[in-house]
Parts: C-alpha cells; structure tokens; sequence
C-alpha cells in the first residue's frame, strides 16, 4: 500500500515469547537487588560515565534491569505490557529485543553524552519508550482511547504519541537545566533524556519495519528526512505518492476489484463505514485474518487518499 495508514504488514511467525522473558528479566532482577545485595547510595549495575571509566561495561547491559523501588518496575512493566504485545505480534520478538536494546542504549547514551556528570542510570524507561514510539509507527492510525470509548469522548491517533511525548521530555529537561530552582522536585529525579533518546530510537526502527517491503537503497532514502527529496519529485512529476513510502511496484492483480458501493460515498463516510473497521480487525486479530474484499477495501482506501489534490 501507498499509504501507511493502510499498510498491510504480514504478521511475524510466531516464536519465543520475547515479552513475557524480559518482563520476567526486569521483575527477577529486582527481587535479587532486594533480597541478595547491601543497601547503596548507588545501586548495582547502574550506568554512568564514572562505572565506565572504572571499567564496569556490563553496566550497558544491565542498567535497563535495575530499578529504585517497585513503583518505578511496575510502571515500566506496564508500559511493556501494553505496548510491547502488539509490537512483537506484528514485528516479531527479535525486533522487539532490538528495539527493547536500541531505545535502551540510544537513551542512556543521549543522557551521558550530554550530562557525563549525570547521576547513575537504572531503568527499562529507554526501552520501554522505544517500544511506544515503534507501536506509533507502525499503527500510526489506531484510536488510544479505543477501549475507553464508553467513557471518554474523541479520538487520539498513536501517531501523535511520538510527537508529543518528545516535546514533553525534551521541555522537562531543559526545565531542569534552566529552572531547577523553580521546578518540583519529581523533575530532577527523572532521567527525561533517557526517555526521549529511547523514544526516537524506537519509532526510527518502527518506521524502517513498515518500510520494510521496500529494499536495498530506496528504503533508505525514505528512512528519514532524504525522502523529502523524493516525494517533492515524485508530486512535480505527477507520481502519485503518499508522504512517507514510496509507491509499491504490484501487479493489477495483486488485489481483487473492490465491489462498487450501492452509492457514492465521501471520503469521511468511506473512512468511518468501511475502512475503520478493518483496521479495527487488522490490529485485533492480524493481516492473515483479513478476506479478500477487505483488503480491497484498504487498497482503495490507498488509491484514494495518495493521489495528488494540488
């Protein structure tokens, strides 16, 4: 599909339960750090730039599995859960892992890089973030407030998740740079780079994975901003494109002809009454479970809104 709002990504196979070992990873490494190791200022296997001058570099690997108290465990325990799920089931548990390490190491090296006297590091806040921000790119159109419709009104797209949870963390960190005096206290205590160095790692991968069908060179260049050049020739050249993909080479046949509608509808109606449903279905239960008619519909949906409305 052209555009990625309708991106039909084949789900991963299935294989080890990725998620459900690293939580089991972050909640035992906690009991052991209660029960089996002295009360410090500075807990064990903590990151800062002093453990690695003084050598310690498992400290890379076991910082995302230490934790100041329980609240700080379950919180990331819970982000996982609610995030990582549906990440693993569309990307599979070896990119999970990735992304888990990558917004790890990306937010633990943003914060040393730019404060190397900072106070040690603990936390699987960076991994836990990049996994937010991979869910936002790869199911950039799904409702957050979905399974709160009953109670609470409107709709919250994932894809404004990364953007603001960026801004959010990089304005608490230059508050606590600038205005540390005047800033409550919970401010300090919280390592916001960490959050948004995870946070960019993981929606970068999620947006290389639901490029992926695109190889070699071309799914680079549309990785990041050098895509802009390519869309802006693709438009003065009267290409149809969507921003953020390229076209995807398929042949007519690839998809069924979707059935003309008993009317004409608008592009709203035509979104809320046939395309909204599917992807409903798509997040539930997984591309393998749509029918053919289904997918027909998405790839419409794909013709229409990727056309040029200069």
């Amino acid at each position: 599909m052209n555009d990625p709002r309708f991106l039909l990504r084949t789900p991963a196979p299935s294989g080890p339960p990725v998620l459900w070992v690293l939580l089991g990873l972050m909640a035992g490494a906690h009991v052991l750090r209660t029960f089996f190791t002295l009360p410090s200022d500075v807990p064990a296997g903590a990151l800062s730039m002093e453990s690695l001058l003084r050598g310690e570099w498992w400290s890379v690997l076991t910082y995302p599995f230490t934790h100041r108290d329980v609240l700080h465990l379950v919180t990331n325990l819970a982000l996982l859960a609610l995030f990582g799920h549906a990440v693993e089931r569309q990307a599979g548990g070896r990119h999970l892992l990735y992304i888990f390490i990558a917004g790890a190491w990306a937010g633990a090296g943003l914060h040393l890089m730019l404060w190397p006297d900072a106070p040690p590091v603990i936390g699987a806040s960076g991994g836990a973030y990049a996994v937010i921000g991979a869910f936002g790119a790869l199911f950039p159109e799904y409702d957050l407030l979905r399974p709160l419709r009953g109670i609470l009104p409107g709709r919250l797209k994932a894809k404004r998740l990364f953007p603001a949870l960026l801004a959010v963390h990089v304005g608490l960190e230059l508050l606590r740079r600038f205005a540390a005096e005047d800033a409550p206290a919970w401010i300090g205590e919280q390592a916001h780079l960490v959050h948004a160095g995870g946070l960019l790692a993981g929606w970068l991968y999620g947006r290389y994975l639901a490029a992926e069908d695109v190889s070699g060179a071309e799914a680079w260049n549309d990785f990041f901003p050098q895509g802009l050049r390519r869309r802006y020739r693709d438009r003065d050249s009267g290409v149809p494109v969507a921003a953020g993909l390229p076209p995807r080479r398929q042949e007519e046949s690839e998809f069924p002809v979707l059935p003309a509608p008993l009317r004409e509808l608008s592009d709203t109606e035509f979104l809320s009454e046939r395309v909204d449903p599917i992807l409903e279905k798509l997040y539930d239960k997984g591309a393998d479970q749509l029918t053919a008619d289904e997918r027909a519909v998405l790839e419409e949906a794909s013709r229409r809104f990727s056309r040029d409305r200069r």
